[in-house]
């Protein structure tokens, strides 16, 4: 009867197991990419340009130049969020680099206006971010006053680039040396 029992018991045991791997998949994450490890190791070597450093981020495994005058701050944020912030603050310039866990396939509208409370969203243009879709527009913040913004989904995270409108050409830069 016990061994009825036990056999029962393994058997529900593999059933769940199997459920949960089906219903449940695991969520592409950074730590399980399909990239080979030659493509990493290539990300992280890669030469800044003159004048320029190179930044890599080991959790979501990007990587961007940004000039050597500006700093690099990390702010971990709840939720498996990070905000990076490239900024030169005796010109008073930068470009903020915030990624989250997201599950969508598209950019939803509630996302926008929980991420930009202004709701202003005006010049919506395609765009490309090392071969990865993203829409680039105009916007405003509160802070910052009009900012231009570059967004896009890769391996299960939203990446949000904003900086102000006077610093086009530097977020316009970041995201075009922009590597996965």
């Amino acid at each position: 009867m016990n061994r009825a029992i036990t056999m029962m018991t393994g058997v529900l045991l593999l059933i769940g197991l199997f459920g949960m791997l089906v219903f449940f998949p695991a969520q592409r994450t950074p730590d399980v990419l399909e990239d080979s490890t030659e493509q990493i190791a290539a990300a992280r070597e890669r030469v800044p340009p003159p004048g320029h450093q190179l930044y890599w981020n080991d959790t979501y495994q990007f990587s961007l130049f940004y000039p050597e005058e500006y700093r690099i701050e990390e702010v971990i944020e709840s939720n498996r969020a990070i905000t990076v912030t490239i900024e030169d603050w005796v010109r008073g310039s930068g470009v903020q680099v915030y990624v989250l866990p997201y599950t969508e396939e598209k950019i939803t509208d509630a996302q926008f206006m929980l991420d930009v409370p202004s709701g202003i969203r005006i010049n919506e243009r395609a765009a490309r971010v090392d071969g990865v879709e993203a829409v680039y527009f105009e916007s405003e913040d509160i802070a910052l006053g009009e900012t231009i913004e570059i967004w896009f989904i890769n391996y299960g995270y939203l990446y949000e680039l904003t900086a102000p409108k006077a610093d086009r050409a530097l977020i316009e830069q970041v995201a075009a040396d922009w590597r996965f």
